[in-house]
């Protein structure tokens, strides 16, 4: 080999392009794009968890004789305002949450109505957005601590409450924010 001759022109080293990164539309990788579908599918996925536990104590409340009115339907709207492609699949539950419940159909008040049963009391509390309740029982003083207990709950509607009113002034002071009446008596 033979030395370079230094009046020969130098080659400059040809300059290297950085890795670039692949990038879908609008300038996203396919990293973020991975991370965007994985928090989709995350978001999803509890909220098919919620809306099936909805869905079935709806049902099941339904089959008992409660009538249960949405979010939307209280607002005076017939139809939801999701997308009705969604709602269909997905469900209405997926997308509204349970606003208020009629358990029993509020009769006569002068005659004994049937006693709430913790069954009715539980499927209630399982419900985390209920803001009010029409329970058309006989509840008493326990029942009405247990129902006093859904956070979300702004009014309770009872048939007839069979408790003192010492139990329902300790109620009413822990749970100041909770409206209470009962149709057998003025409380």
């Amino acid at each position: 080999r033979h030395p370079p001759d230094p009046s020969a022109p130098r080659r400059q080293p040809t300059p290297t392009k950085p890795p670039q990164r692949r990038q879908l539309m609008f300038g996203v990788s396919i990293g973020a794009t991975l991370v965007i579908v994985a928090a989709l599918s995350v978001w999803i996925a509890v909220g098919s968890q919620r809306a099936s536990t909805q869905q079935r104590l709806v049902e099941e409340m339904r089959r008992n004789g409660a009538i249960v009115f949405y979010d939307f339907q209280v607002d005076n709207s017939t139809f939801s305002s999701a997308p009705r492609l969604l709602t269909r699949f997905l469900g209405i539950d997926f997308f509204h949450d349970v606003h208020t419940v009629q358990i029993g159909d509020g009769g006569n008040v002068r005659v004994a109505m049937p006693p709430l049963k913790s069954s009715e009391v539980d499927q209630l509390k399982s419900l985390p957005a209920l803001r009010n309740a029409k329970v058309y029982r006989q509840v008493g003083a326990d029942d009405l601590r247990s129902l006093a207990e859904i956070g979300s709950l702004e009014s309770l509607v009872i048939g007839q409450f069979t408790g003192d009113n010492d139990a329902l002034t300790q109620i009413r002071e822990q749970h100041p924010n909770l409206q209470i009446s009962a149709l057998n008596r003025a409380l």
